[in-house]
């Protein structure tokens, strides 16, 4: 039996007619919010006939209008593109196509099949499963990037402790990533310092950018544990380093920080050289790689890791 996303794109939709990929989308999106269809025109400012035709596959919303809607149904605007070409490509059946052209049309229903497969979850409830690093960043919820910052010499929070300073030079690539400008940066101090419950309402349903390792970026550390290619140190140094953290998270005092560090000086400096040179675990292969021989060998790995503030 063939998935929604492929009977959605063939015009073979399970009730046995042909439903819109998009329109269903829209649809799902604004009955979950409990909206009629002229409440949502009113917040766009459409009206309810436009929302119907736009539903039902009839017309297709301007890109415009695409970003509306998302903004305001709060789905992935890059994913509501993909599925509007992809309603597109599936009503052109390519009989007008010249002769010479027809089988790029055909490579471009199976390569936007292959997409819609993967996206077809995010396109349809703001999420999606089953993704590679080649459906990034079109498959992906807004994104958020994390990168390592400042340590203050004399500590101001609990993300100034555990964690060596950022260079700048670690994001310089980010913005080659295409990114749509909704994209934010933020500090690793923040994944040190909120609570459980504020992570999970700000950071549960977007997906998350972490740049930097553990040696330099708290978050890197936290999801280490959850990833493909991990850092190679022992869980007990993270255990430590997270209960000498514990103690600080709540202080906002920098004299009674100081002193704290101070007190734990010699132990946060043995961790922190445990999380430095030690490379990545290699799961495919069992091995160690990329291993920092000396102080200014560097190596890096992109990897996958579940976001550990959501619930899916």
């Amino acid at each position: 039996m063939k998935d929604d996303a492929t009977q959605y794109l063939t015009g073979e939709a399970s009730d046995g007619g042909s439903e819109s990929l998009l329109g269903k989308a829209l649809r799902d999106a604004r009955e979950q919010k409990g909206w009629k269809q002229t409440e949502l025109a009113r917040r766009v400012k459409l009206n309810g006939a436009q929302i119907s035709y736009f539903e039902n596959g009839t017309r297709q919303p301007s890109i415009i209008q695409l970003a509306e809607l998302a903004a305001e149904l709060g789905l992935n605007v890059d994913a509501m593109v993909l599925a509007r070409t992809a309603d597109e490509i599936a009503s052109d059946k390519g009989e007008a196509w010249p002769m010479a052209l027809r089988h790029q049309h055909n490579e471009l229903i199976t390569n936007f099949q292959n997409r819609v497969r993967t996206c077809a979850p995010l396109v349809r409830q703001g999420r999606a499963s089953g993704r590679t690093f080649d459906d990034f960043p079109h498959c992906f919820g807004d994104v958020v990037i994390v990168t390592g910052d400042k340590r203050e010499e004399k500590p101001k929070n609990a993300g100034d402790i555990g964690a060596y300073s950022a260079s700048p030079i670690d994001d310089r690539w980010i913005w080659s990533l295409e990114l749509n400008s909704r994209t934010e940066k933020v500090s690793d101090k923040e994944f040190v310092i909120s609570s459980e419950q504020r992570l999970r309402e700000l950071y549960g349903k977007r997906t998350l950018l972490v740049v930097g390792s553990p040696a330099s970026n708290h978050l890197a550390r936290i999801v280490n544990r959850r990833a493909v290619f991990r850092f190679n140190f022992h869980t007990r140094f993270a255990r430590e380093l997270d209960a000498i953290i514990e103690n600080y998270r709540h202080l906002r005092d920098g004299l009674v920080l100081e002193k704290l560090k101070q007190n734990n000086l010699d132990q946060l400096k043995s961790i922190m050289r445990r999380f430095y040179s030690y490379g990545i675990i290699d799961p495919l292969l069992r091995d160690v790689r990329g291993y920092a021989a000396a102080p200014d060998v560097d190596y890096a790995t992109i990897t996958f890791a579940a976001n550990p503030y959501s619930d899916q």
